[in-house]
């Protein structure tokens, strides 16, 4: 007669091993998915950002990244661009200094090399055969207050040109100081532990460039006043220290087809009114896409091709000396 006491050590046994092999291949299946997650989308790696009481918030300095496959490097100084002295290595130098939001950061789906910060200086330093320095002063969703204060904290950095890149959103955007800083995704503060976490919680296309911090409880009107303020004063600031000044409007991509917005006039007289003509970059954008080349990634920011036109306008205008005509 059968022993049936040991069928239920056998059952234990084989539910067991299947309870394993189930273990194993969730492990192995996460453990994929996290290295796909890293090595091919390019997630785990987001450049990270500090509060600061002055700027509201920066790039954390000294940081190198890969991110959705591209290079992406902060130097001392929070600026995307590669290490400089602060002060000129000889009187041949020639620096500009290019101010602005997430269109002239470019966001993490933008490479080092696409940016027209790196575009420009290398055409400069072709055309003018001398050593040129270009620093990308940027950060998503800042504003003319928060450029100001950067400004301020740091200097030119023996800049010979100032450039102010500037669009609709500029008008009234002015700093909060809401906490934000390792609170919201686009503005981490630290790396995430798996490259997963960031599909769980959620996916950032412009690390500290794709949002911006809720809106004051002041009146428009006040934060218009504010931000064309600092502007002017922004303006100033680089003209008192020697440089010349360039500030570009750039269009969103909803602005090509219509009438110039009461908000970019609003912006464009505040510039004439420090003494300076304004670059509409518009024309520009707008014939390269009627030759069949699109320049934006979503409704404001520039892809490679984008980033290659600004640059186009952004060289001539240095180069001419004089502000740039129509194409």
């Amino acid at each position: 007669m059968p022993d049936l006491a040991v069928e239920p050590p056998r059952r234990t046994r084989r539910w067991r091993r299947i309870g394993l092999y189930a273990i194993a291949t969730v492990l192995a299946l996460l453990i994929a998915a996290e290295m796909f997650c890293r090595f091919y989308v390019g997630l785990g790696d987001p450049p990270l950002s500090m509060a600061d009481p002055q700027v509201e918030y920066l790039f954390k300095p000294n940081q190198s990244c890969r991110r959705y496959g591209n290079s992406i490097r902060y130097n001392a100084y929070s600026m995307r661009s590669d290490d400089f002295p602060v002060h000129k290595s000889s009187p041949d130098e020639f620096r500009v200094m290019m101010i602005g939001d997430s269109i002239l950061n470019g966001g993490s789906q933008t490479d080092q090399s696409e940016l027209m910060s790196t575009l420009v200086q290398q055409r400069l330093s072709a055309d003018m055969h001398r050593p040129v320095i270009v620093g990308n002063i940027s950060a998503g969703s800042w504003g003319p207050p928060n450029e100001l204060a950067y400004l301020k904290r740091f200097g030119l950095f023996d800049a010979d040109v100032l450039l102010i890149v500037l669009n609709i959103l500029d008008v009234d955007d002015v700093p909060t100081f809401q906490p934000i800083v390792g609170i919201s995704p686009d503005y981490p503060d630290r790396k995430p532990w798996f490259a997963l976490s960031e599909v769980v919680g959620r996916l950032p296309i412009y690390s500290s460039a794709s949002s911006s911090p809720s809106s004051t409880t002041a009146s428009r009107e006040e934060n218009i006043k504010k931000s064309m303020a600092a502007l002017q004063e922004m303006i100033r600031f680089g003209q008192e220290h020697g440089a010349r000044v360039i500030v570009l409007q750039h269009p969103t991509a909803d602005e090509l087809g219509v009438p110039e917005q009461p908000d970019h006039a609003t912006i464009a007289a505040a510039i004439r009114a420090a003494g300076i003509e304004p670059i509409n970059t518009a024309p520009w954008i707008r014939v390269t896409i009627q030759k069949g080349t699109p320049c934006y990634r979503d409704f404001m920011h520039f892809n490679a091709a984008g980033q290659r036109v600004m640059a186009d306008v952004v060289t001539t205008a240095i180069l001419e000396q004089r502000p740039t005509t129509r194409p």
